[in-house]
């Protein structure tokens, strides 16, 4: 009771602070969702219209004054909070008008002012398109902010026709769906419905597009005989308003409140997670001011299908299909569909416009099966869904594509056909015939007729049976069997083994042949032709180098044991191959004149073959009458002592060259004496030899000083030359004295090399002087070779020394000199006819030339001159003097009394060179005279 009495008077108490309260609290604010628009998902746009008690727009809201609940909530989340008036958004509109026949006089009058009235209250960069219908709908002015075009074009509506309801509502999306910003509403006036059949669309395509593209669709009906429904739906389902006005005198004061509830919306973005499938969403959107008055709307968004979404009907396929099933797939896309295909297996079937499809179970055997129904629209973006389905068992009756007797020659494909109720669920193949049995496995391929393949070379020649059990789905068995023939047949897959075809072969390469044969049969004989050419059965190659470049067929024929034979072209490509360069064997070291014989094997015609010895400046080897190329002539006294190069290139035909590198030692031959003379028939010649070793050195000039004594006119001469090469060239002397240019000589044959001054005519060519020619010409010059291999010693200045130590021999020298010229004179040639001299005999000894060393040793050189009347036909052959090589004291060592002995026989010996000199050329003179 207490309890009770307490808590009344707490009641009592708190009443008159609630009333309070009430009347303290600020009044609700109106809110309103205007549009909601999820074309841009993930993106959402939500607008909405805030009035305080007066009507008024509520200003200053952010993101803080806004909640989103109901089916959104927790899948999106508000962002952004824009006022399109005090952030200044255009917002654009669609005036879609009712201009059909019942329009005419005060109504389309009335019209045009209200239009032209939301046209002058809209900002003035808010865009406005205008679409008018009757039996047909038209834009008839773009998007524009122009407000003067606008009012000429409203002013200028006219009446006519029925009234396309429906299509006027789906071309109003359509421009609103392309408006410059991405605020946009559809503001619909009519005074009717659907009338006369014209539209095209159906009654809710307008409102699906519309939802589909997130536009808002205001709605004014016009009289009492508006479609009520249509113009409600449309709006309702858009988030949007429905007007009715009864007469044309409230059309004003609609489109001016339409003007001042767009220039006063919030716009809210919202980032969300819901997915493209369509799915409405209901949703509310509470307002909270500053002050904490709240108020709630509620509005409903769906997801957009950006992607066809394909739905089968799962009940369908519960149960094994006996009957043909017809199957309708459900598909939602916002864009149109511009393709369907229905695969079962991934094999496409048949299906109509909409997507529907049979199902038969008499093609399909009793298994389970995948189909896949996938749509595409006209963006190219698809969908799909799949289901499994069974079908059940029919009878089946069987029949095979083989006729009875068949001669089969290659592989054959065997299918059977099973018609009934029941299809067949498999089928067992079994071959018959001789010795074979032989039975396939299981075979459960109903969609294709159960095929089987029959390969004749794995089953020989002969007659089989093919037996055929199939069984369906009831139990039973059917069999049949059809009897064939297998034919006896050729090899087949002939295969080069060892080459790769795709490769140019450029070296020998082995290869064998494989080739397939029927059962029963074996290869017997191979046989390969390549360029017309047999091979050996035991040497299958291909060598490159004897083939032209380029493809060449290999003509391989196989024969086996029935007897049966097969020819296939198999070609290659041969590469083209650079010539190869052979040389021919050499001497090592090569010590005299030769030829290197070059071998050169081409695959293709050679055009040139060159050589050089390393030095870059090619010389042709000429080509021979039997197409080989000579040799390389070599001349050892050209190329001189040591390591020699030579490269020989060669250029075919095929576009291709090759050079190969010999590289060859040269040794020249140790000089020894050999002088030989020879003399006209009829003239005697007299020559005295009398040669002293003298070789050139570093120190050449001395050499030539020491040589004066010795040498007579050729000393003098080489006194004259300071080139040390003319010393080493006997061969280049001997012209010189010949041609009776008193040019230097360094050879010691000098007194036999004077006897060619008769001539004046040089010659070039030392051994030429050796020939015939000489005795007639009375120009005997000395061999060039015997003077090389007189010198030698390579120490001029040990020969300087034995010089000065062998008075005798200068002696010697001087007394052949004037033997030799008194013997020129006598045998100067002239007009007249020489008659044959007598037998003569000089001899001159020179002996006891004492050295200036303790070793040294007496040289006793002579010298015989024969003179002899001659055969025309017999040379005259000069006795070398007989050389005997002295030892020489070191030039380090003192001089002797030896020494001083020698130097003062030198001195003499000078003396009596000159003497000589005066005599020889006086008594040349003179012959000239008596000749003249």
């Amino acid at each position: 009771m207490k309890r009770w009495l307490i808590s009344l008077i707490s009641i009592l108490i708190l009443i008159p602070s609630v009333f309070v309260l009430a009347q303290d609290a600020p009044p609700a604010p109106s809110i309103e969702i205007t549009g909601a628009n999820a074309s841009e998902l993930p993106t959402i746009t939500i607008t909405t219209n805030v009035l305080d008690s007066n009507n008024l727009p509520v200003a200053g809201l952010t993101i803080e004054n806004f909640t989103l609940g109901g089916e959104l909530e927790g899948l999106a989340t508000i962002v952004n909070v824009e006022n399109i008036t005090l952030d200044d958004l255009p917002f654009a509109t669609v005036l879609l008008i009712d201009t059909s026949t019942s329009m005419s006089g005060l109504p389309l009058q009335q019209v045009k002012e209200a239009a032209a009235l939301f046209v002058q209250s809209v900002g003035d960069d808010d865009p406005i398109a205008i679409v008018t219908f009757n039996t047909r709908t038209r834009l008839v002015q773009d998007y524009t902010t122009d407000k003067d075009q606008l009012l000429s074009v409203i002013d200028n509506l006219f009446v006519s026709g029925r009234t396309a309801l429906y299509d006027a509502a789906v071309l109003g999306v359509e421009v609103a769906s392309t408006a410059p910003v991405p605020r946009r509403a559809v503001i619909l006036l009519s005074d009717g419905g659907e009338f006369g059949g014209d539209s095209v669309a159906l009654r809710g395509d307008g409102l699906a597009n519309a939802i589909q593209n997130g536009v808002s669709f205001y709605t004014v009906g016009l009289g009492f005989g508006t479609d009520r429904s249509f113009l409600q739906e449309l709006a309702n389902g858009t988030n949007a308003r429905n007007y009715e006005s009864p007469t044309p005198d409230e059309l004003s004061a609609i489109y001016a409140e339409l003007a001042g509830l767009f220039r006063t919306q919030y716009v809210l973005t919202l980032e969300s997670d819901i997915p493209g499938d369509g799915t409405v969403y209901e949703f509310t959107l509470q307002s909270t001011t500053p002050q904490g008055a709240t108020n709630v709307d509620t509005g409903t968004i769906r997801a957009p299908i950006p992607v066809p979404i394909v739905s089968l009907d799962d009940n369908l396929f519960t149960v094994p299909f006996s009957t043909p099933v017809d199957i309708t797939p459900t598909i939602m896309a916002d864009d149109d569909i511009s393709e369907i295909v229905v695969t079962v297996d991934g094999e496409v079937i048949e299906s109509a416009d909409d997507g529907t499809f049979t199902i038969d179970p008499a093609v399909y055997p009793p298994q389970t099966y995948t189909i896949e129904v996938t749509a595409t629209d006209v963006d190219g973006d698809n969908g799909s869904d799949t289901a499994s389905f069974e079908t059940a068992a029919l009878a089946s009756d069987i029949s095979l594509n083989l006729a009875d007797g068949t001669v089969i020659s290659e592989p054959t494909t065997i299918t059977l056909t099973a018609d009934g109720q029941t299809p067949a669920i498999s089928a067992i193949y079994t071959i018959v015939g001789g010795d074979t049995s032989q039975q396939f496995d299981e075979n459960t391929d109903a969609a294709n007729g159960f095929p089987i393949t029959i390969e004749p070379y794995q089953l020989g020649a002969g007659d089989y049976d093919l037996m055929v059990g199939v069984e369906n789905a009831g139990g039973a068995t059917a069999n049949l069997s059809v009897p064939f023939t297998v034919a006896s047949l050729p090899p087949s897959n002939i295969n080069i083994e060892g080459i790769d075809l795709a490769t140019e072969i450029s070296e020998p390469t082995a290869f064998s042949i494989s080739a397939d044969t029927q059962a029963g049969a074996s290869i017997t004989d191979t046989t390969v032709t390549i360029a017309g050419q047999d091979m050996p059965l035991e040497d299958f190659s291909i060598r490159p180098a004897t083939l032209q470049p380029g493809s060449v067929n290999l003509e391989v024929t196989v024969t086996d044991s029935n007897g049966q034979s097969a020819t296939q072209l198999i070609p290659v490509m041969i590469a083209s191959l650079p010539p190869q360069i052979m040389f021919g064997e050499l001497p090592d070291p090569i010590t005299a004149d030769t030829t290197i014989d070059v071998i050169v094997d081409s695959q293709t015609d050679l055009l040139s073959v060159v050589y050089n010895f390393g030095d870059g400046v090619d010389i042709a080897l000429a080509e021979q009458t039997d197409g080989t190329y000579a040799g390389i002539p070599l001349n050892v006294q050209m190329l001189g002592d040591g390591e020699t190069t030579i490269v020989v290139t060669a250029t075919n035909s095929g576009g291709t060259s090759a050079s190969e590198t010999l590289i060859f030692n040269i040794v020249l031959p140790t000089p020894t004496p050999n002088l030989t003379a020879t003399a006209d028939a009829g003239i005697a010649q007299t020559s005295v030899a009398a040669t002293t070793n003298f070789i050139a050195t570093d120190d050449a000039q001395s050499t030539l000083d020491s040589m004066a004594t010795a040498e007579a006119q050729s000393t003098v001469d080489a006194i004259a030359t300071n080139d040390a090469q003319a010393t080493n060239d006997a061969q280049s002397t001997v012209d010189v004295i010949a041609t009776n240019d008193a040019q230097a000589t360094n050879d010691a044959q000098a007194t036999s090399d004077a006897m060619p001054e008769v001539d004046e005519e040089a010659t070039t060519d030392a051994q030429s002087t050796l020939d015939a020619q000489a005795t007639n010409d009375a120009q005997a010059t000395a061999d060039a070779q015997s003077t090389v291999d007189a010198q030698a010693t390579n120490d001029a200045q040990s020969t300087v020394d034995a010089q000065a130590t062998t008075d005798a021999q200068s002696t010697l020298d001087a007394q052949a000199t004037i033997d030799a010229q008194a013997t020129l004179d006598a045998v100067e040639p002239t007009d007249e006819p020489t008659e044959p001299a007598e037998e003569t005999e000089v001899a001159i000894s020179v002996t006891e030339a004492e050295t200036a060393t303790e070793d040294s040793e007496t040289v006793e050189p002579t010298a015989t001159i024969t003179e002899t009347p001659q055969d025309t036909s017999e040379p005259v052959t000069l006795t070398p003097v007989e050389i005997v090589e002295v030892d020489t004291p070191s030039p380090d060592e003192p001089a002797t009394e030896g020494n001083l002995t020698g130097i003062a026989v030198c001195g003499g010996g000078i003396l009596l060179l000159v003497i000589l000199l005066g005599i020889l050329f006086f008594g040349r003179g003179r012959n000239r005279d008596d000749r003249a």
